[in-house]
């Protein structure tokens, strides 16, 4: 190999290892989700621990994204008022080496995609333009629709790779099938979280309360570190566990079904690390975030969680004290139950009476105060 090129590719993996903050994802067609809606999950792992969630109004599109705070230019989970909703995972082997390859607008694309998109195929006509001009984007864009149908595309710079959920669930973490496949950038989260998925769908539990219930929070490192020696260790690298480190918020997008209105999917939200916070259930059609989930300087929600992260991980900012992961899960776990119980009751009553938007956002912010007011007492009885 010559020099030129040995730098150049030296260059491209140094960049990579850099700046991939891996996500792990999947997608669930309506024929194979439990209740026969459509679900888009990822957890998101990033550098950028303050993550708020916003309302966006752009003419006749209006929709929900994470974003990082006070930076609107850029989306990274999300879903309009059509029912189409959109995440990603970034994937290092969609890297042309010795080309020159570009980057890190996947929050760009997305937030474009939500205001002009009403469906999976207006998604790939925005991918077939764009392949044209050429984008900065080596990315797996999972997509959900209105229709309850689900799609992944492995995107280039300049080409991109469909692949539909009509034989069963997707999973996708940083790597493309089409891709460079032996690298397989985080291929233990990619099998744990297929696993887990099977089993759900064995048990019929592929859910949003099933996927928040296992798999979200799943620390586990297969077979060295599991659920039955995990309490053993001292500390436990978070490195390639479907719950990682770096994990900074959740979502899982529930669809709908035919009939329904587009505004009700469901968009439920940790806005913190997995294993440090709950999943709070929200829709468009309430036409509202609740207070504390964006602020001037920060979002008080995501504020208290990551003071829950650093608890358990004891200042290392890679290592899980086991004892404390344990500790916390006990008190947020019976956070969890309650607001999965609430909100399977009250959606089984909205599906078959059709509530106003302002019943939809008195209980979203019921929730929310709620677990503000439990966060709070659990932060405060920490010696933090």
């Amino acid at each position: 190999m010559n020099k030129p090129r040995y730098f150049q590719l030296l260059m491209v993996l140094l960049f990579i290892l850099q700046n991939l903050f891996p996500c792990t994802t999947g997608l669930v067609d309506r024929k194979y989700a439990t209740g026969k809606r459509a679900i888009l999950w990822k957890n998101r792992d990033s550098s950028h621990e303050k993550n708020e969630f916003f309302l966006f109004k752009r003419g006749d599109f209006k929709f929900f994204g994470i974003i990082n705070n006070n930076d609107t230019t850029q989306v990274w989970s999300g879903v309009n008022n059509f029912g189409f909703a959109i995440m990603n995972a970034e994937s290092r082997d969609l890297i042309t080496i010795g080309d020159t390859t570009f980057y890190d607008d996947e929050g760009y694309l997305m937030k474009e995609a939500l205001t002009k998109c009403k469906s999976i195929e207006d998604f790939e006509k925005l991918l077939s333009l764009s392949n044209i001009s050429g984008r900065k984007v080596t990315s797996n864009f999972g997509v959900i629709d209105a229709s309850g149908r689900g799609a992944y595309f492995e995107t280039g710079n300049c080409s991109y790779i469909r692949y539909d959920a009509d034989q069963e669930f997707l999973i996708r973490a940083n790597f493309s099938l089409a891709g460079r496949g032996h690298e397989k950038y985080g291929l233990y989260r990619y099998q744990r979280a297929k696993e887990w998925f099977e089993k759900l769908k064995r048990e019929r539990a592929l859910t949003p309360a099933g996927i928040i219930n296992h798999v979200i929070a799943d620390p586990y490192l297969v077979p060295s570190v599991t659920k039955e020696n995990f309490h053993e260790y001292e500390k436990v690298l978070l490195y390639d566990s479907i719950c990682r480190y770096s994990t900074v918020a959740v979502s899982i997008v529930e669809g709908i079904k035919k009939n329904e209105h587009p505004e009700m999917t469901t968009f439920w939200l940790n806005l913190g690390h997995s294993a440090a916070s709950v999943s709070i259930p929200l829709w468009l059609y309430s036409d509202s975030v609740p207070n504390g989930f964006e602020g001037i300087e920060e979002s008080e929600l995501n504020a208290l969680y990551r003071k829950l992260r650093a608890y358990i991980f004891e200042g290392d900012p890679k290592k899980v004290s086991p004892e404390k992961y344990l500790e916390i899960r006990q008190k947020l776990d019976k956070i969890q139950m309650e607001i999965n119980h609430r909100t399977a009751e009250k959606l089984d009553f909205w599906r078959k009476h059709m509530p106003t938007r302002q019943e939809v956002a008195e209980f979203q912010n019921d929730l929310t105060q709620g677990v503000l007011s439990n966060i709070k007492k659990i932060v405060d009885s920490l010696p933090l």
